[in-house]
């Protein structure tokens, strides 16, 4: 039998033998620790779990946060997949896993980014760029479309690379109480790279990704992209990465060398001061 006295001289008895004062403090004070870390991991796990998918957007008690920005009568994104994804292409050549004509759209993209947020940032842990990635995707399988990610700059397609962390290596899983992605088909990457080196690189990546990962079409562009329409021709700068360039290009980090390229070679300066 355990007997709590909260009067003035708090004491703490287990049948007959009763505890001084101090002690019995002490061991209060665990169990409040204790139930509050309890409390704190069933919150956690509520929240951590949840998955937004086709169903919670079709049931009409959800449909609350959607009023305003969705209406499954909104005109439908569809993509010519024959054009878009040529079977020639190596990367496109790997498996049968052809994307879905059909396009996330942006309204429905935005209105599950909602329910993302109500539901996944109370907890910062799970409240970051990776888990709306894999929210998203996640959606696209269970309704059968595709999701379309234009990336400027994607160097190698792995490197410090947010998209190649979300869908392939998947360093963290946020979506618990799923099994991670059978394949990639519902994914659709666009990856814009200027430097020769780079693209190279970037269309191995992804023969490689879509070989082990499953995913049917990627569509690599080697070009640079700028605001300013009113010139033809514009000097790009990067780093000298040449087997012959000085000692001083070679010592510097991996990220100033391969990831620094820009069409404002005045901006770049900024990096290459001593240089």
């Amino acid at each position: 039998k355990i007997t709590i006295n909260l009067g003035p001289k708090l004491k703490l008895s287990f049948g007959s033998m009763v505890l001084s004062r101090k002690v019995s403090k002490l061991i209060l004070l665990i169990l409040v620790m204790y139930c509050v870390t309890m409390l704190s991991f069933f919150l956690r796990s509520r929240h951590s779990t949840w998955i937004l998918d086709s169903s919670t957007v079709s049931e009409p008690e959800n449909k609350t946060l959607l009023k305003a920005t969705y209406s499954p009568t909104t005109p439908r994104a569809t993509l010519d997949i024959d054009k878009a994804c040529p079977a020639n292409i190596e990367i496109n050549s790997q498996n049968n896993h052809v994307p879905f004509n059909e396009l996330m759209g942006l309204e429905e993209i935005r209105s599950i980014l909602k329910y993302w947020y109500v539901f996944n940032c109370p907890l910062k842990e799970s409240c970051n760029f990776a888990s709306i990635g894999q929210h998203l995707l996640h959606f696209a399988i269970q309704t059968n479309k595709t999701l379309y990610t234009l990336q400027i700059g994607a160097m190698d397609g792995k490197s410090n690379d947010p998209l190649y962390d979300m869908f392939v290596r998947r360093r963290k899983w946020f979506l618990r109480g799923r099994k991670s992605f059978e394949h990639l088909q519902n994914w659709l990457p666009v990856m814009i790279e200027p430097v020769p080196v780079n693209y190279e690189a970037l269309i191995e990546t992804y023969s490689e990704i879509s070989k082990t990962y499953g995913l049917g079409c990627a569509i690599p562009i080697r070009a640079a992209v700028s605001y300013d329409t009113s010139k033809a021709v514009c000097p790009f700068c990067q780093t000298n990465v040449a087997s012959d360039a000085p000692d001083r290009c070679k010592k510097m980090a991996d990220w100033i060398k391969f990831q620094m390229g820009t069409l404002d070679c005045e901006h770049s300066k900024f990096f290459h001061k001593d240089n």
